[in-house]
């Protein structure tokens, strides 16, 4: 099979880290955020803007993009060619 090549694992492996470490990945952020706003105020009863407004707090904090960039480059560092 062509997926069991190691080079098509790595250009997947890639494209997953480009679409969730890119520039304008902070929409699919965003949006999860949006997200997971929603479901928190529909099973506690807080109301949705409340919940979006922290939601909104926390991405900003935890600054995803950052972390990943971080990780790859700890991850890539362990690697042996």
């Amino acid at each position: 099979m062509a997926l069991n090549d190691i080079r098509w694992q790595k250009h997947l492996r890639d494209l997953g880290w480009n679409i969730f470490t890119n520039r304008l990945s902070f929409g699919i952020w965003f949006g999860l955020a949006t997200v997971a706003s929603a479901f928190v105020s529909a099973a506690t009863g807080i109301p949705a803007v409340y919940t979006w407004v922290c939601a909104l707090i926390i991405l900003f904090l935890l600054r995803p993009r950052a972390r990943l960039l971080q990780l790859r480059s700890r991850l890539e560092g362990r690697q042996q060619p």
